[in-house]
């Protein structure tokens, strides 16, 4: 009885890794069905932001609280990203 719960947890975890894999290399895919699948169901969602979205959201919140770094920060940037 343990092996076949020890692996019923294995086949979960491998299960939840594959998942989060192919969400992960297919995220633009992924969220408009995820999207369409809550409308279907009447509900609004919205995908997480990643990684590099909040690190950005939290790089404008520092320079809008500190405007001596948002003009250091205008003079570093690249003149496409102005």
């Amino acid at each position: 009885m343990a092996d076949e719960t020890d692996n019923k947890t294995l086949i979960r975890k491998a299960y939840g890794a594959a998942t989060t894999r192919l969400r992960d290399n297919h995220r633009a895919e992924f969220n408009d069905l995820m999207k369409k699948e809550a409308e279907n169901l009447g509900v609004e969602w919205s995908p997480r932001p990643s990684a590099d979205e909040r690190a950005e959201q939290e790089l404008l919140d520092l320079l809008a609280k500190n405007p001596a770094l948002a003009a250091k920060y205008e003079k570093v940037r690249e003149p496409d990203e102005m």
